[in-house]
């Protein structure tokens, strides 16, 4: 996974521009759409330890957030998967932590380019600040496809588990939700439509 950027003051010649460009608009909503596959991965998951149907899981997580949802999966770990196994269960739930920060400022910041670096940057409120500043963060494209091939990986290693456990007490593993019933793809290089021409008028107008 890609590194946090330094915190570090603005200088007074750097600025936010709201524009945001289409390609890296893209690249944002393949990542929101990734994290909400692993995060149906994730409850599926609980299903599985706790041995129940899909009916009854969705009582049991439906209303969870991810961190729930994770701190649930880690109290998981010693109770069932096997003592060599457990510790690798348990670095992979603090993969997808880490992710979860990255997707929670994906997600709900307030997105520009900062200038004049021409760099993609969301603002978020949510992180404690100085009286009076608001905190952001870089997220160049290299950045954030490291986000996006983490949970792709970490989607994979659910699933993973979850075979692993279906096979350890001797049954065939339910069919797969859509969320992680197949591998996401790469993103493309650009994924835009070419801009259209404005028609020109016929003869007859």
């Amino acid at each position: 996974m890609a590194p946090k950027p330094p915190m570090q003051k603005r200088r007074s010649d750097q600025k936010f521009d709201q524009e945001l460009s289409g390609e890296h608009c893209d690249i944002v909503g393949r990542v929101i759409v990734a994290w909400g596959r692993l995060e149906a991965a994730l409850e599926e998951l609980i299903w599985y330890f706790l041995d129940l149907p899909i009916d009854d899981g969705r009582v049991v997580t439906s209303r969870l957030d991810a961190r729930t949802k994770i701190e649930m999966l880690r109290s998981f770990g010693p109770r069932h998967l096997a003592d060599e196994t457990n510790p690798q269960f348990s670095y992979l739930l603090n993969r997808i932590s880490d992710l979860k920060d990255d997707r929670n400022f994906v997600a709900h910041g307030l997105w520009g380019t900062f200038q004049p670096e021409n760099i993609p940057m969301a603002l978020s409120t949510r992180p404690a600040a100085p009286l009076g500043e608001v905190i952001g963060e870089t997220f160049p494209p290299h950045r954030m496809a490291a986000i996006y091939e983490g949970i792709s990986a970490a989607l994979d290693d659910l699933v993973t588990v979850r075979d692993a456990l279906a096979a350890s007490r001797q049954r065939q593993p339910r069919q797969p939700l859509p969320s992680t019933a197949f591998h996401l793809p790469d993103p493309p290089a650009k994924t835009r439509p070419a801009r259209r021409g404005r028609r020109q008028p016929s003869s007859d107008e």
